[in-house]
């Protein structure tokens, strides 16, 4: 049988070696070229500007720009978060996913309180977390060997000793690093102890050594070293620096238990330690960023949760999955599964190119507002169905942890394993197409209840047996997926490091076994995307996985394809929770259309405009004309621009109203609008006459009224009445502006007009945007409303008269 994900290769535009003919794919900044480039404009806009060029390896950042669609993901926004409060900018990570666009984060910036943490030293008992107690259910024959290692390479000599002090004042900031686990009893026990005055640091001099000798004892003395951590005496971090002479670079080895450090720590951990040596190493005091919440904390705090009300609400979501019955995986010895050991353990890599990666983090995202994981895992969906022949997958996904739990709790800097394990079911229909597939499985995703957290809570730490009984019982995901990020931008290019080459023996012991059938880890290095798969070759074969692999990569260029086509885009429920859309809906009203920005419904006295203007559509009801006279020399470039500004930065400016085949009337908000604007000059025109045009103009204009449903609800003219003299009139919907807000536009715009004439900068906050009016209305509680206006109300029996002394003026 040939496997589904080649059977429309000949369609795609694919090279004889199967990847994506680079001419098929748009250059990087091609679509972002396509849209108004705005420059940060407020120092705070600078400041996150600098921050996300930084991390995202993105040169230029404009304050309109997606943060996902330049290829930021959740791991990436931890980074964002932590250098913007070393900015003195305090956000709260969740503040990045309702606000992708420097010009709307900017304006939560120090919204929120302040989180501020213990400095002083941590030490005494703490719970374990759900992923430590995952680990510790695995009953591993060595616990103490399960560990993360890097190797690098020094770009100038390192001095031992110097190095020895920066470790240690690595392990006072950084309290997890001194985590103790006794292992005896029913349960795993977890203590912060004090530091020791030992620090865990090798010298080995290899400097009179040939590089076969070097080789050999890096690799020998890097296994040692992994075999010898103490989960119950410690340490629990080991570092070795290899000299090896001064024509050879040094390498540098550092060695961390799982249990104490993930994919974010590391970064915060070698940034933390090229700090200290640095400052040491210019007699300096070490002062490293401030800390954030303690993992001790976090971990108190995750129990308090796992107790909570919030939490007893999502045990739904995962006890469904009870229901479920996927599909096992096929597996070419049966006969194998007790030989799942890391010792059986092998691995394969496929790849993206450079341009295809591009692609993929840049391009892709705009089609379907998509990130990464989606995409991943609608390839691995396909390849996957393709092989068991099911349409469903169960999956185990690897989330980074850091979830904003707690408005008083800030981990963005914080050391530790922080890692959510939990099951998907990925379903996908025969046939889907590129489009569809893609749309199903991010919708998927998104149910998923705080991103997954809640999974190891409820199963390790619930105070319902049952509850943990059940999702005991459920099937097991046979393989496992982990997107680890883009690590390109964590070393700098000033880095004192580059990552070195050389074999650093077993991570985890030989004798442990392996959770999975399969594991599927993927990251974006050295500007490719990576797939590794490792699998027992006791179980399968190499060329089974292979295919699965190579199906898998294939699938994912499909994917590629299919996005940067100007052909595709459209939208899911997800893209719009303040409006309650299903699929076939978002379909049918937008199609492949990308330019939406929002959708969301109308306050109840826009429903009543509404109403009013479409009950009678040829009276000109509810439309706003402004009429005014401007003297002297009119920019009329200038001019037209500052008005289109101001549409730009007000959403509320760029909203048309839909209604038809719905349940309710929605607002739909566009990215891009343009002003419609007329001129016309009647210097040829008596006083008598213009006044009698411009009459005429303003009844017709009123009468023409707005196609509701095309955006922007309003429009300009300018009548030019003499050389120094023109006749504006400005027309627009009440449904968009009330009349607090038509002067703060008009102050806005003749501000905004006055500085480009000057060619000065121009000075606006970023104004919150309509939706979140929108979503403090759908907060309130109408009936408590409704019984407050009942008791206000209960004496009146008729309609109030509105007495008036006067009419008229004398």
């Amino acid at each position: 049988m040939v496997p589904a994900a080649f059977v429309i290769l000949d369609a795609l535009p694919l090279t004889a070696h199967g990847k994506i003919d680079r001419r098929a794919l748009p250059k990087p900044d091609q679509e972002r070229q396509q849209q108004t480039f705005v420059a940060p404009r407020t120092h705070v806009e600078q400041a996150l500007a600098a921050i996300w060029s930084a991390v995202l390896g993105v040169q230029q950042i404009g304050i309109h720009d997606n943060f996902f669609a330049l290829g930021g993901d959740s791991i990436l926004s931890i980074q964002i978060i932590a250098r913007a409060h070393q900015a003195g900018i305090h956000l709260h990570p969740r503040q990045l996913f309702q606000h992708q666009t420097i010009a709307e984060l900017a304006t939560v910036a120090d919204a929120m309180p302040m989180v501020v943490a213990d400095q002083g030293l941590v030490i005494g008992a703490a719970p374990l977390t759900p992923i430590q107690r995952w680990l510790f259910a695995q009953q591993q024959p060595e616990p103490q060997h399960v560990n993360q290692a890097l190797l690098f390479e020094s770009r100038q000599p390192l001095d031992p000793a110097l190095l020895a002090q920066a470790i240690r004042h690595l392990l006072q900031h950084h309290d997890v690093l001194r985590a103790r686990f006794d292992l005896g009893g029913d349960a795993a026990q977890a203590t912060i102890a004090a530091p020791d005055d030992e620090v865990p640091f090798v010298y080995v001099d290899l400097a009179a050594r040939s590089q076969l000798e070097c080789e050999t004892t890096i690799t020998a003395t890097a296994a040692e070293l992994q075999a010898s951590l103490d989960l119950e005496h410690g340490p629990l971090l080991r570092v070795a620096l290899f000299d090896l002479g001064a024509e050879r670079a040094s390498r540098l080895l550092v060695i961390m238990h799982h249990l104490v450090v993930d994919g974010v720590s590391w970064r915060i951990i070698l940034d933390d330690l090229q700090r200290a040596y640095r400052q040491l190493a210019q007699h300096e005091p070490v002062r490293l960023p401030s800390k954030t919440t303690s993992f001790k904390a976090w971990a108190e705090r995750l129990a308090e949760y796992a107790r909570s009300e919030e939490l007893r609400r999502a045990r739904e979501y995962w006890l469904d999955l009870t229901e479920q019955q996927p599909a096992r995986l096929p597996v070419d010895n049966s006969s194998g599964a007790k030989a799942n050991t890391v010792a059986t353990a092998r691995t394969l890599t496929v790849t993206l190119s450079d341009e295809e990666t591009a692609a993929l983090l840049h391009q892709v995202p705009q089609a379907y507002r998509t990130q990464i994981n989606d995409v991943l895992l609608t390839a691995l969906a396909q390849a996957i169905s393709s092989w068991t022949g099911s349409a469903r997958l169960l999956v185990d996904l690897e989330g980074h942890g850091r979830e904003d739990l707690f408005d008083d709790v800030d981990v963005s800097r914080t050391v530790g394993w922080f890692t959510t394990i939990y099951p998907v079911l990925l379903d996908l229909r025969s046939g889907m197409q590129a489009g569809a597939a893609l749309k199903s499985i991010k919708e998927q995703l998104r149910r998923v209840p705080r991103r997954g957290i809640g999974y190891g809570l409820l199963r390790y730490l619930s105070a319902e047996p049952e509850i943990i009984d059940a999702l005991e019982s459920q099937p097991q995901a046979e393989i496992s997926f982990n997107y680890l990020g883009q690590v390109d931008q964590a070393l700098a290019a000033d880095s004192l490091f580059r990552p070195g080459h050389e074999p650093i023996g077993p991570l985890q012991s030989p004798r442990n076994w392996r959770g999975y059938l399969l594991e599927i880890n993927s990251i974006v290095a050295g500007g490719q995307l990576r797939l590794t798969w490792i699998y027992s070759d006791q179980i399968h074969r190499r060329e089974t996985v292979e295919r699965l692999a190579h199906n898998t990569i294939t699938a994912l260029r499909q994917l590629i394809l299919h996005c940067v086509s100007p052909l595709a885009g459209g939208y899911t429920p997800s893209d719009f929770p303040l409006a309650t859309l299903d699929q076939p809906t978002l379909d049918r009203l937008f199609g492949s259309e990308r330019g939406i920005e929002d959708v969301y419904p109308l306050t109840p006295t826009q429903q009543g405009m509404l109403f009013h203007t479409l009950y009678t559509p040829e009276g000109g009801m509810y439309v706003e004309q402004l009429c005014c006279v401007l003297r002297g020399d009119l920019n009329l470039t200038e001019f037209v621009r500052a008005w289109q500004q101001s549409i730009d930065r007000h959403s509320i400016l760029r909203t048309a109203i839909v209604w038809e085949g719905l349940a309710e009337p929605l607002q739909v908000v566009r990215r891009n609008v343009s002003l419609p604007w007329t001129l016309d000059d009647w210097r040829d025109l008596s006083p008598e006459q213009q006044e009698s045009r411009l009459a005429a103009y303003v009844q017709a204009d009123r009468t023409q009224g707005f196609r509701l449903d095309s955006a922007p609800l309003m429009r300009l003219a300018i009548f030019r009445l003499a050389d120094a003299a023109y006749q504006i009139v400005w027309t627009s919907h009440h449904l968009l502006l009330d009349g607090w807000s038509l002067p703060l536009v008009l102050n806005e715009v003749v501000g905004t007009y006055l500085a480009l004439c000057q060619d000065q900068p121009i000075a606006l906050a970023q104004p919150r945007p309509y939706r979140d009016y929108i979503a403090w209305l759908q907060r309130q509680d109408l009936a408590q409303a409704e019984r407050f206006w009942h008791e206000m109300l209960a004496d009146v029996q008729a309609p109030t008269a509105l007495v008036v002394d006067s009419l008229g003026a004398d």
